[in-house]
């Protein structure tokens, strides 16, 4: 004998009489019986279906703390025994406050590295955070420009340690997988060590060289750039220009013209570089026109004579005779504002007929193409323009000084105007500084570089063994690979790594050794990072054996995405399974990465690359505070004065579910609120199973050979919805993942939990009905919690935290058995889900139904292979009856039971009113009321 236990105080007896009319026990007419309501066993558990506001909050934290969240990721190094699973970090900038965009980066490694944990494999994921760089010393010098170098790097570096450690609080909070006090931020000695003696083994190489080269110059803000560190506008208004430039000597073909002026004509969307021109290039294999206008004669590109801008300059024009591009072979043509120097005509493959006049105005300073044909020919390379983005004073023509974006455009244009046909303005994509969010353009100067352009094969051929997802990403990828001929790493500003390079007074040559990198080392750990700008040249070469009169220090710095570029193997030292990061890092780390991986190792740092979309309002429009969109991921998880906290998993859910399977991730309260009944949905599955199992011992649990049909069926869905979701979780498909978790327990619910109620609620304690169903619940939130862990670790450990018998679902992993899979109920199952349906069609009420199934021999063969109660249970009859007919296929009959309602169970199987049905009799013999 036995008294079962009272009910928690939370669960009062209306409570229960209504979770048991939810379940379609009670129809409002029938009223259980006050007598047996102590004998029903209803689910007992504190934890919540839900939480927000101050409760989530705190909530969240007791979670952190009681689960041990911060000793997770040192927990399974120790543990785990399977081969080690790397992912390195891409490390954020150290600039303000966590956006939702680091949200869903953060949180999509974390589902990574957790999956791989439950998989048994020891992981590692140290993360990083990237701490030089122009936005934090703009905002170090704030408009002071007379603060010194040390002064501003002192600034900065307590910048960057603030925006870190509160960037480092957020990320805490979400969950992630790591230890917080192992990180590598790249101002760090060890770091600025490592990257030093890195620079010097891929210059002794060959691969880093400096070199006079037209790079992106930011006037703005007063350095190189490189093509990553570049935003592009599309609505840039430039001022454009047709622009003629008379012949002075021409070529066999057009001698006869030799009586009239003969003119090239170009068109420009920069008219302040005119100033540099040195040449006019045409394409060999392209045909020209020599068009007649106003008595004179102008060569443009046959394709182009009807183009829009070319019949606005010269309207009515005809055709005089054509020539092939070879023809123009000798010409010379004099410019404007130079008079008295001819300058040639030069055939160039960067030419084509898709804009303009076919005929490209060629200043070697200011663009790529331009260098190459200035190289090839000995032009003039000389930049006019100054760091400021002005011309220099000595170009003369009342420019000095003038800004060649703003004022100097008009001047040269007013200078010009003689000359120009057609003026307009140009709204077209131009290229901007990513931090200042102003212009850019291309201006030659001396520089440091790595030379891409020699490794390009290779890196070619290591990108090509790399695994990147998405696959349609891979073309893009090695198109970046093959269009950049090199890399400018140095930057004229002082917030940085210093490039460890003295120069030699007399000659500019620069002076770098082994010898002088250890040197540099030592004063790192002496004097700290800035001792290139703390001590003198005498005190830095001291001992080396070089005379510091005659020699001075650079004054660059190395660009940032070498700083992060070289992380792996400052950090890692050895290839990473895995990068993960949005997908403009194709242009960026990516790409810096491999260079740095090919050129120290000959392979690329990582085996595999997955990116995520970008994050847009619900709308699918780009977030800005202007249009007052901004989502702020501290406002979901910690609430805001209008709108309660929604909490981590909340916001985690969202990131799997929308993260992963788009280039555009959108966010916004609709979708958030979204996110959230889903979260409650499942935990109000979770709350039914932990209610049930809060008791359950090991010792009680039932071997898999003696369990009812309808848990055995649970089982194998169970493994079934396991494998699929392991699927998705390895081909990272968490969208799908989160998907196929809410179809699971929206099919658990309906066809296991709903029909396993009666067996829970009413069968003895012990007997071996009820723990069967107990023990398929075991194994269901076990199972399930499993696979929501990557997602939801947090949902996941409160509710393992609530039941003694389970375990934290970190630490078991993956927990599955193959005995689940059973292949007799996968040929059962089809024919017992068309049964029910067919009851659940034709009967108003299947639990008081009693069920004749007719059947040709096959299929009834199939059906003895379990009991009737068992049958009748998984299809939620009273009974069932199996005959054999002649008949293919199946029918069913059924008739209303004639028993009366049981006063404890209200099924119909009592035999008078007012009294119970057999089983709740045989249950309460034992139990003292």
């Amino acid at each position: 004998m036995y008294v079962l236990h009272n009910l928690r105080p939370n669960f009062c007896s209306k409570c229960q009489i209504k979770r048991l009319h939810t379940s379609g026990w009670l129809t409002a007419k029938k009223v259980l019986s006050k007598k047996y309501t102590d004998t029903i066993l209803l689910p007992r558990t504190s934890f919540p279906v839900k939480l927000e506001g101050k409760k989530r909050i705190e909530r969240d934290k007791q979670i952190f703390d009681e689960c041990e969240f911060s000793k997770q990721y040192e927990w399974q190094r120790k543990h785990r025994i399977g081969p080690e699973f790397i992912l390195h970090d891409g490390p954020p900038y150290a600039n303000g406050n966590p956006h939702i965009g680091h949200a869903v980066n953060k949180i999509l490694k974390d589902m990574t590295v957790r999956f791989e944990c439950s998989q048994g494999r020891r992981v590692h994921f140290v993360t990083g955070w990237d701490c030089h760089g122009l936005p934090i010393e703009l905002k170090a010098v704030k408009g002071d420009k007379n603060l010194q170098p040390v002064k501003i790097r002192e600034i900065a570096e307590k910048f960057a340690s603030k925006s870190l450690d509160g960037q480092r609080d957020q990320f805490t909070k979400w969950g992630v997988l790591t230890n917080w006090d192992d990180h590598y931020r790249t101002m760090n000695k060890d770091y600025i060590k490592a990257q030093l003696r890195k620079f010097f083994e891929i210059y002794q190489k060959g691969y880093i060289f400096r070199g006079y080269m037209p790079v992106y110059w930011s006037p703005s803000s007063k350095t190189a750039l490189a093509e990553a560190e570049l935003e592009y506008n599309p609505e840039h208004r430039s001022t454009s220009v047709y622009v003629r430039f008379r012949l002075t000597s021409s070529s066999s073909k057009l001698d006869k013209f030799s009586g009239q002026n003969v003119y090239s004509l170009i068109w420009t969307t920069t008219p302040w570089s005119l100033l540099a021109n040195q040449a006019i290039c045409y394409n060999e294999r392209e045909s020209y026109s020599l068009l007649e206008y106003g008595g004179d004669v102008y060569i443009v590109a046959s394709k182009l004579v009807d183009s829009d801008g070319v019949r606005r300059c010269l309207k009515d024009c005809r055709i005089l005779d054509t020539v092939s591009g070879a023809d123009l072979a000798g010409c010379f043509y004099v410019h404007p504002l130079y008079p008295d120097v001819d300058r040639p005509l030069l055939g160039g493959d960067h030419v084509t007929s898709s804009s303009g006049t076919g005929l490209v105005h060629t200043a070697p300073a200011h663009g790529q193409d331009d260098f190459k044909i200035g190289l090839e020919h000995n032009l003039s390379l000389d930049c006019p323009v100054d760091e400021n983005g002005m011309y220099l004073d000595t170009v003369g023509f009342g420019l000095a000084g003038s800004s060649i974006l703003g004022e100097g455009t008009d001047r040269i244009i007013e200078l010009l105007k003689s000359d120009i046909l057609l003026e307009e303005d140009f709204i077209h994509s131009y290229p901007y500084d990513w931090r200042t969010k102003k212009p850019v353009f291309i201006r030659a100067s001396k520089q440091w570089f790595f030379d891409t352009n020699k490794l390009k094969e290779k890196a070619l051929q290591a990108a090509r063994k790399v695994k990147i997802q998405p696959q349609s990403a891979v073309n893009g990828f090695q198109g970046v690979i093959e269009r950049r001929p090199y890399w400018c790493i140095s930057r004229q500003r002082v917030w940085g790594t210093p490039i460890p390079v003295i120069y030699n007074l007399r000659s500019d040559e620069s002076v770098v050794t082994e010898e002088l990198i250890g040197r540099y080392c030592d004063l790192i750990d002496q004097h700290g990072t800035g001792f290139w700008w703390k001590l003198d040249i005498a005190e830095i070469l001291e001992g080396t054996g070089l005379d510091p009169s005659e020699h001075r220090l650079g004054d660059d710095i190395l660009d940032i995405w070498f700083d992060s570029g070289i992380s792996w193997a400052a950090v890692l030292g050895r290839q990473a399974d895995l990068y993960l990061e949005g997908l403009d890092q194709f242009s960026g780390w990516f790409y810096t990465s491999l260079f740095t991986g090919v050129a120290l190792t000959e392979e690329a740092p990582y085996k595999e690359i997955f990116v995520h979309g970008f994050t847009l309002d619900e709308n699918g429009n780009k977030m800005s505070k202007s249009l007052g969109n901004v989502v702020d991921p501290r406002d979901i998880v910690d609430g805001t004065k209008k709108k309660p906290a929604k909490g981590v998993d909340v916001l985690r859910w969202w990131v799997g579910l929308h993260a992963s399977g788009s280039t555009s991730v959108l966010v916004g309260d609709n979708i958030l609120s979204t996110s959230q009944m889903e979260v409650n949905k499942i935990r109000n599955m979770l709350r039914f199973c932990l209610g049930q199992i809060n008791s359950l011992k090991s010792d009680r649990m039932v071997d898999y050979t003696e369990l009812m049909l309808l848990d055995k069926i649970l089982l194998h869905k169970l493994r079934v919805f396991q494998e699929s979701a392991l699927r998705s979780y390895k081909d990272k498909e968490y969208n799908k993942v989160c998907l196929s978790v809410l179809a699971f327990i929206s099919d658990v619910s309906a066809s296991h939990l709903h029909l396993a109620k009666d067996r829970l609620y009413c069968d003895a304690e012990s007997s071996l009905s009820r723990r069967s169903a107990l023990t398929g619940l075991f194994n269901l939130t076990q199972g399930l919690l499993g696979v929501l862990a990557p997602v939801v670790p947090h949902l996941a450990e409160e509710s393992a935290n609530s039941v003694e018998i389970l375990r934290s679902p970190t630490e078991v992993g993956w927990y599955s058995d193959e005995a689940w899979y059973n292949s007799q109920l996968l040929n059962s199952l089809p024919s017992l889900e068309d049964i029910r349906d067919r009851i659940n069609k034709e009967f108003s009420k299947p639990a008081e139904t009693k069920l004749t199934i007719k059947a040709d021999k096959e299929r009834l063969e199939d059906l003895k292979l379990y009991s009737c109660e068992d049958l009748a249970e998984v299809l939620g009859v009273l009974s069932v009856n199996l005959v054999q007919t002649d008949s293919q296929g199946f029918d069913i009959e059924g008739e209303r039971s004639e028993g009366a309602y049981c006063e404890r169970c209200r099924r119909p199987q009592a035999q008078n009113d007012h009294e119970l049905c057999k089983r709740c009799s045989d249950v309460l013999q034992n139990y003292e009321i």
